[in-house]
């Protein structure tokens, strides 16, 4: 019994430092994110995901969270009805150089993957039929 809560305690412990960690130093969080992903060429991404299946848009976080390239309400209902992946750690506040740097890669990935996912969209309804 003794060692289940003292096991308990010391991970509460450490999870509440990833928290304050993470809470004042959000561009590892976005660092963290980023990884894995071709920033290079976020089209490329896009394209193996729609062959998988595996749809998604990226949000970022502003005053409210937004979806780049999102400019009418379909294409945010349409993001939402395949789901929706939010860059934590990005805000309209910038903490520090990199952090912005970071928010800027980001946003860039972002724009550029979801143009591709939301061309699949327009795609769709042109060859759907009624």
């Amino acid at each position: 019994m003794k060692k289940i809560v003292v096991s308990t305690i010391l991970f509460l412990a450490v999870l509440v430092g990833c928290f304050l960690y993470f809470g004042y130093h959000p561009e590892r969080l976005i660092q963290i994110q980023l990884i894995g992903l071709n920033e290079n060429n976020p089209e490329a991404d896009a394209k193996k995901d729609i062959e998988t299946g595996n749809l998604k848009c990226y949000e970022l976080n502003g005053y409210a969270s937004y979806i780049p390239t999102e400019e009418v309400k379909s294409d945010y209902e349409y993001c939402r009805s395949i789901g929706i992946v939010n860059f934590w750690g990005t805000a309209d506040v910038i903490y520090s150089d990199e952090h912005g740097k970071l928010i800027n890669r980001a946003f860039n990935y972002a724009k550029r993957y979801n143009t591709v996912i939301l061309s699949k969209k327009f795609n769709h309804q042109l060859h759907r039929t009624p």
